[in-house]
């Protein structure tokens, strides 16, 4: 399920408070993590993931990490989720590619907007990283 692959974001849909954001990274080794942001970067799960025939999603979590230095073995499972990509219309009025999940999974979050297709680009996060890459950019996940 080559569409998957990319960086999407759900801050990249809606409008949130400044830094409040969850992302999720599918590389197309089958590798990928799920961030999420409060003003700065606070968990990280990575997890493995496979799309079987029919199109269902298979995410099997790998470890946890948080801001504090705490890692532990993950506990996401999600087996058999449908996923749909679309375009959306988001609040600046353009367009962008869209992906929603039978479920949540990250919190609520159901529904993320690509950010990035190059997903080649993306590099196994580090908290410190990540907050440079912020600063640097302007940008909040």
């Amino acid at each position: 399920m080559d569409s998957l692959i990319g960086l999407w974001s759900v801050g990249a849909l809606e409008s949130r408070e400044a830094g409040d954001n969850t992302a999720i990274v599918f590389l197309a080794d089958g590798a990928g993590w799920i961030e999420y942001w409060k003003t700065r970067l606070l968990e990280l799960e990575t997890f493995r993931w496979k799309a079987d025939a029919a199109g269902k999603l298979q995410l099997h979590g790998v470890v946890s990490y948080t801001w504090q230095g705490e890692e532990k073995p993950s506990e996401l499972r999600l087996r058999d989720v449908q996923v749909a990509i679309g375009r959306s219309t988001v609040q600046s009025g353009g367009e962008i590619d869209m992906i929603t999940f039978d479920r949540p999974v990250w919190g609520k979050e159901m529904r993320f907007g690509l950010v990035r297709k190059d997903a080649a680009r993306e590099q196994f996060p580090s908290f410190e990283e990540r907050e440079a890459e912020k600063e640097r950019s302007g940008w909040s996940r």
